[in-house]
């Protein structure tokens, strides 16, 4: 009687902390949904918006052709700050980011001067979203749907399917109670190598 009653209490045990730890686990699905798509609307609306920025990322170069085009480093610190003021991105993806601009400059130091105005790789396309056609995604977030998230302890690797032909990855860790995007990227996985027979 007594083995039977510690194996009922034992299995009651096991199922609440089981039961509990989805429980969990479906509201941080939940919450990072709406950290993801909360972010990307965040960035349709800020890049809608028409009014002129107060700084500019770029610094010489074309028209005067007495200086060579190169990062201008506090306009970049004003536009990673617009980032960081919306509260849906952490400091890792803020570093990335100017890591990104610090390695454009590095290839922009080496150029020569120009008389004209010339491509700058890394800068024509979409610097959020890394593709030359953000519509692409920004037209349909409403339908995106995870179709992968895996969480360990205070991290997220997230795989977001936008359309047939768009699939997104991103991390996030979780901060005071919020999940906040770290890395904004696209996945190939499924997709077969080029150099591949």
């Amino acid at each position: 009687m007594k083995k039977r009653l510690f194996i009922i209490i034992a299995c009651s045990l096991l199922t609440g902390v089981s039961f509990g730890q989805a429980g969990k686990y479906l509201s941080d699905k939940r919450q990072i949904k709406e950290s993801i798509t909360g972010f990307l609307n965040w960035y349709r609306l800020s890049e809608k918006d028409t009014t002129k920025k107060p700084y500019s990322i770029l610094k010489g170069g074309y028209p005067d052709t007495t200086t060579k085009e190169r990062i201008d480093k506090e306009g970049v610190e004003q536009y990673l700050n617009e980032f960081r003021k919306s509260g849906f991105v952490s400091e890792s993806y803020i570093n990335n980011f100017r890591d990104y601009f610090i390695n454009i400059d590095k290839e922009l130091a080496i150029r020569p001067k120009y008389k004209d105005l010339v491509k700058i790789n890394g800068l024509d396309i979409d610097l959020v979203l890394l593709t030359f056609e953000p519509e692409a995604i920004l037209d349909h977030i409403s339908e995106c749907r995870m179709t992968k998230c895996y969480v360990i302890y205070n991290k997220a690797l997230v795989k977001l399917n936008i359309s047939n032909h768009i699939d997104m990855l991103f991390i996030l860790t979780k901060m005071n109670k919020r999940w906040l995007i770290d890395y904004v990227g696209h996945d190939a996985t499924d997709q077969k190598s080029f150099f591949r027979q």
